[in-house]
């Protein structure tokens, strides 16, 4: 359990042939399979979001720049500049919210899985002395 912060190890062994055909693992359970393991060890699907909000949004500042330089030098068809510059602004707005909602659904994903701060490997107690001078 090395998420956990204990030492790690490795146990070596020979896997016997299978007695019994073959594996009923098809290539589309296996993805699934991978699929779930990746979103239960790491938050970095819930952060796809955020991440893809930031790229959106500088594509959308890139294309809202060229829309505006080519209205000005070219014209363009009434209300196309604006529909185009707003549909950008707004695409990333909605993507960087859900990266948002992304971010506190990992900190409670993490919260959830009750994972100890601190592992006591051993408890040393002081021995104290009382009035009489015995040790208790």
């Amino acid at each position: 359990m090395q998420s956990v912060g204990f030492r790690k190890t490795t146990l070596e062994f020979e896997a016997q042939k299978r007695e019994a055909g073959e594996s009923k693992y098809s290539i589309r359970k296996l993805l699934h399979f991978s699929i779930n393991a990746l979103c239960s060890f790491s938050d970095l699907p819930l952060k796809l979001g955020m991440y893809s909000g930031v790229f959106v949004a500088l594509c959308g500042f890139i294309l809202m720049i060229f829309t505006i330089i080519n209205k000005i030098v070219n014209g363009a068809p009434a209300g196309y500049s604006t529909i185009i510059v707003v549909l950008c602004f707004m695409f990333a707005v909605v993507l960087m919210v859900i990266g948002i909602i992304g971010e506190y659904i990992a900190v409670l994903f993490a919260e959830i899985k009750d994972r100890p701060i601190y592992i006591v490997r051993d408890i040393y107690q002081e021995e104290k002395e009382t009035h009489g001078g015995e040790k208790e």
